[in-house]
Formats: C-alpha cells, structure tokens, sequence
C-alpha cells in the first residue's frame, strides 16, 4: 500500500469519533454485539461455544476501529487485530480499554505483513478485498480444522465502494478459498448485498508457495 492510501484512510478514521461511549460503558458484550455483523456474530458465539482446550486464537484483518476484534475478545477469544491506520488503531486501542478487554492492535501493510503459521482458530475479514494477498496468507494462518468467516461486497451492492475492483462477483470467495472446506456461503439483502462465506481449513495445514514466498521459512 502507498503512503497516499496510507494518509487517505487515517485520514477517513480521523475524522470520524473514537468509539469508547458505544463498546464498554454498562452495555457488556450486547452493546458491541449491535456493532457487528449479526451473521458473523452468531457464528463467532457458536465457535466459542464449540471450543474446548486452550484460549482460542483468533485474528481480524484490516480491523478498523476495532469493534469486531472486541466482540472477540469478549467471547473469549485471544485477539490479534490488524490494521495499517495508526489512527484508527489507536482509537480501536481505547475502546478496547471501555470495554475492559484485551487485543494485540498490530499496524500493518497486509501486502506484505506475516502472520503465524498455523496459529488461529478463527480468521475474520469484514468488509475489505484483496485478491492477491489475503488468499495466501489466510490459509497460511489457520490451525487445522480452524475457520474463516468472511464478508465484503458484491456488484450487487447498492452501498458498497464505487470502484468495481473491491466488489465480488457472486461465488467469488468460494473460488479465491477453494484450498479450504466451504461450510456457508450465502448474500445480505439489499442495499448491502455482503457475500458471507464460512469455511474451514482442512485437515492438513497448508504449504504457502506463490505469491506467499515471504513466508517461508
């Protein structure tokens, strides 16, 4: 990403007010919970649910203001959350401390930032595209049998960017994930139009090769 995209989006977060009144003051985990997808929000607490063992780990990338990420850390997970706006990971850093919770705020480029490998039991991108990196690397990042749940645009989308190439083609993510195990896959009504994909890494932890050279080793 460039240094230009790097300003335009803090400048985007700073614009915008820090969110500690909406995510911790009396609400709990309910006062977050209506900041997140609803689709994705069930799915997450059904995970935790399901989960046994240590911690869970589970990773958001390109978080934003951090709400997501919260509402992972309040159901228990162990969070890391992954932006390149310092700005809004600053303010995703304060509402985190509203919310009496804890999550590593990472600030990166996920062009070419690294994650564990096999690490996570959960994986979350909402709202946000790459067609390059993000196929590599998720996969790279999952435990096996960990999942991803995924939204972002489709050309459907009546609110989504105006630039065609951050919106899917319907079935897309299915087709970008095809080395995991589709579990859902489905669409939000207008005007959002989201594409949902859950899926899950298979049983084997995958090898990165490619486009992914960075992380070998």
């Amino acid at each position: 990403m460039s240094q230009a995209d790097r300003d335009r989006w803090n400048n985007k977060y700073a614009a915008l007010s820090p969110r500690d009144d909406s995510v911790g003051r009396g609400e709990g985990i309910r006062g977050v919970q209506m900041l997140v997808d609803p689709w994705l929000a069930s799915r997450v607490t059904r995970q935790a649910a399901n989960s046994t063992g240590p911690v869970p780990r589970a990773l958001e990338l390109a978080c934003g203001l951090g709400q997501t990420a919260i509402y992972l850390a309040q159901c228990g997970y162990r969070v890391d959350a992954v932006d390149v706006s310092a700005v809004a990971l600053t303010q995703a850093a304060r509402a985190a401390d509203a919310a009496g919770v804890a999550v590593r705020w990472i600030e990166a480029d996920l062009d070419d930032w690294r994650p564990e490998r096999a690490a996570y039991d959960l994986i979350v991108v909402q709202r946000f595209l790459d067609r390059t990196r993000l196929p590599e690397i998720i996969p790279w990042a999952l435990k096996a049998g960990g999942e991803l749940l995924y939204t972002t645009f489709t050309r459907d989308s009546a609110s989504g960017p105006g630039n065609p190439a951050f919106l899917l083609e319907r079935g897309e993510l299915r087709q970008l994930y095809a080395t995991l195990e589709p579990l859902e896959e489905s669409s939000s009504p207008p005007p959002d139009c989201l594409a949902r994909f859950h899926a899950r890494s298979r049983n084997e932890p995958r090898t990165a090769g490619g486009a992914c050279g960075p992380l070998d080793g």
